[in-house]
């Protein structure tokens, strides 16, 4: 990296060297007068002062101008460079935000794609237990029914029987409806599906205890 320049080292030499400047012009001005007034035998009449502070003071309006400038020119590079200084702390807000918000998306996709494969397992785990837990509830829902039957069968008349027999068949078909239906409805809302596990349960202790 270069050696760096101050500016304002810069614009004081200007400045130093346009003093400098107008004093070696005012002086040979001036001088100038003297000799002119001199030659005519008029060495410090008042024509001749007033000549020369007349010259000292348009030097001084031209010194004034020139200076004028620098500082206008010092003004304007001091906006530029501040300019510059805004244009880079806005490029690397910039980056700094990209790379910020990159980050997070990756950090979110992460995320997602882990809780939608913990999900899926969950869900998974959760439909074999419940297929598990109505093919049992079936099975002794089975059971009791030939059980019961038998027992009807033995202690009550045909008639009675055969009632009974088609009331409890009806009860019987209706409970497995019923325990269909939340089943299904367990597989379509994930969100439900540990209550429905609960009602799952509460439903086989009822087919295991018929009326």
């Amino acid at each position: 990296m270069g050696v760096r320049i101050d500016p304002n080292k810069r614009f004081e030499r200007q400045r130093q060297q346009v003093r400098q400047e107008e004093q070696a012009r005012n002086q040979q001005v001036q001088e100038a007068i003297r000799r002119k007034f001199a030659a005519q035998g008029l060495s410090g009449a008042g024509a001749e002062v007033k000549s020369i502070q007349q010259t000292a003071g348009e030097s001084a309006k031209r010194a004034d101008v020139r200076l004028g400038e620098i500082e206008s020119a010092r003004e304007q590079d001091i906006i530029r460079q501040q300019e510059i200084e805004e244009a880079r702390k806005f490029a690397r807000g910039e980056r700094e935000a990209g790379q910020s918000f990159s980050a997070t998306q990756a950090e979110l996709q992460r995320k997602f794609a882990t809780g939608e494969r913990l999900s899926s397992q969950d869900f998974a785990n959760l439909q074999a237990q419940l297929q598990r837990e109505f093919a049992t509830g079936e099975r002794v829902a089975g059971q009791e029914f030939s059980a019961e039957q038998s027992a009807l069968a033995r202690e009550m008349q045909q008639s009675q029987f055969e009632e009974s027999l088609g009331f409890q068949k009806k009860q019987l078909k209706e409970q497995i409806k019923q325990f269909e239906k939340q089943h299904k409805l367990a597989l379509e809302q994930f969100d439900l599906i540990k209550s429905l596990a609960g009602s799952s349960k509460r439903l086989r202790s009822r087919l295991l205890i018929l009326p």
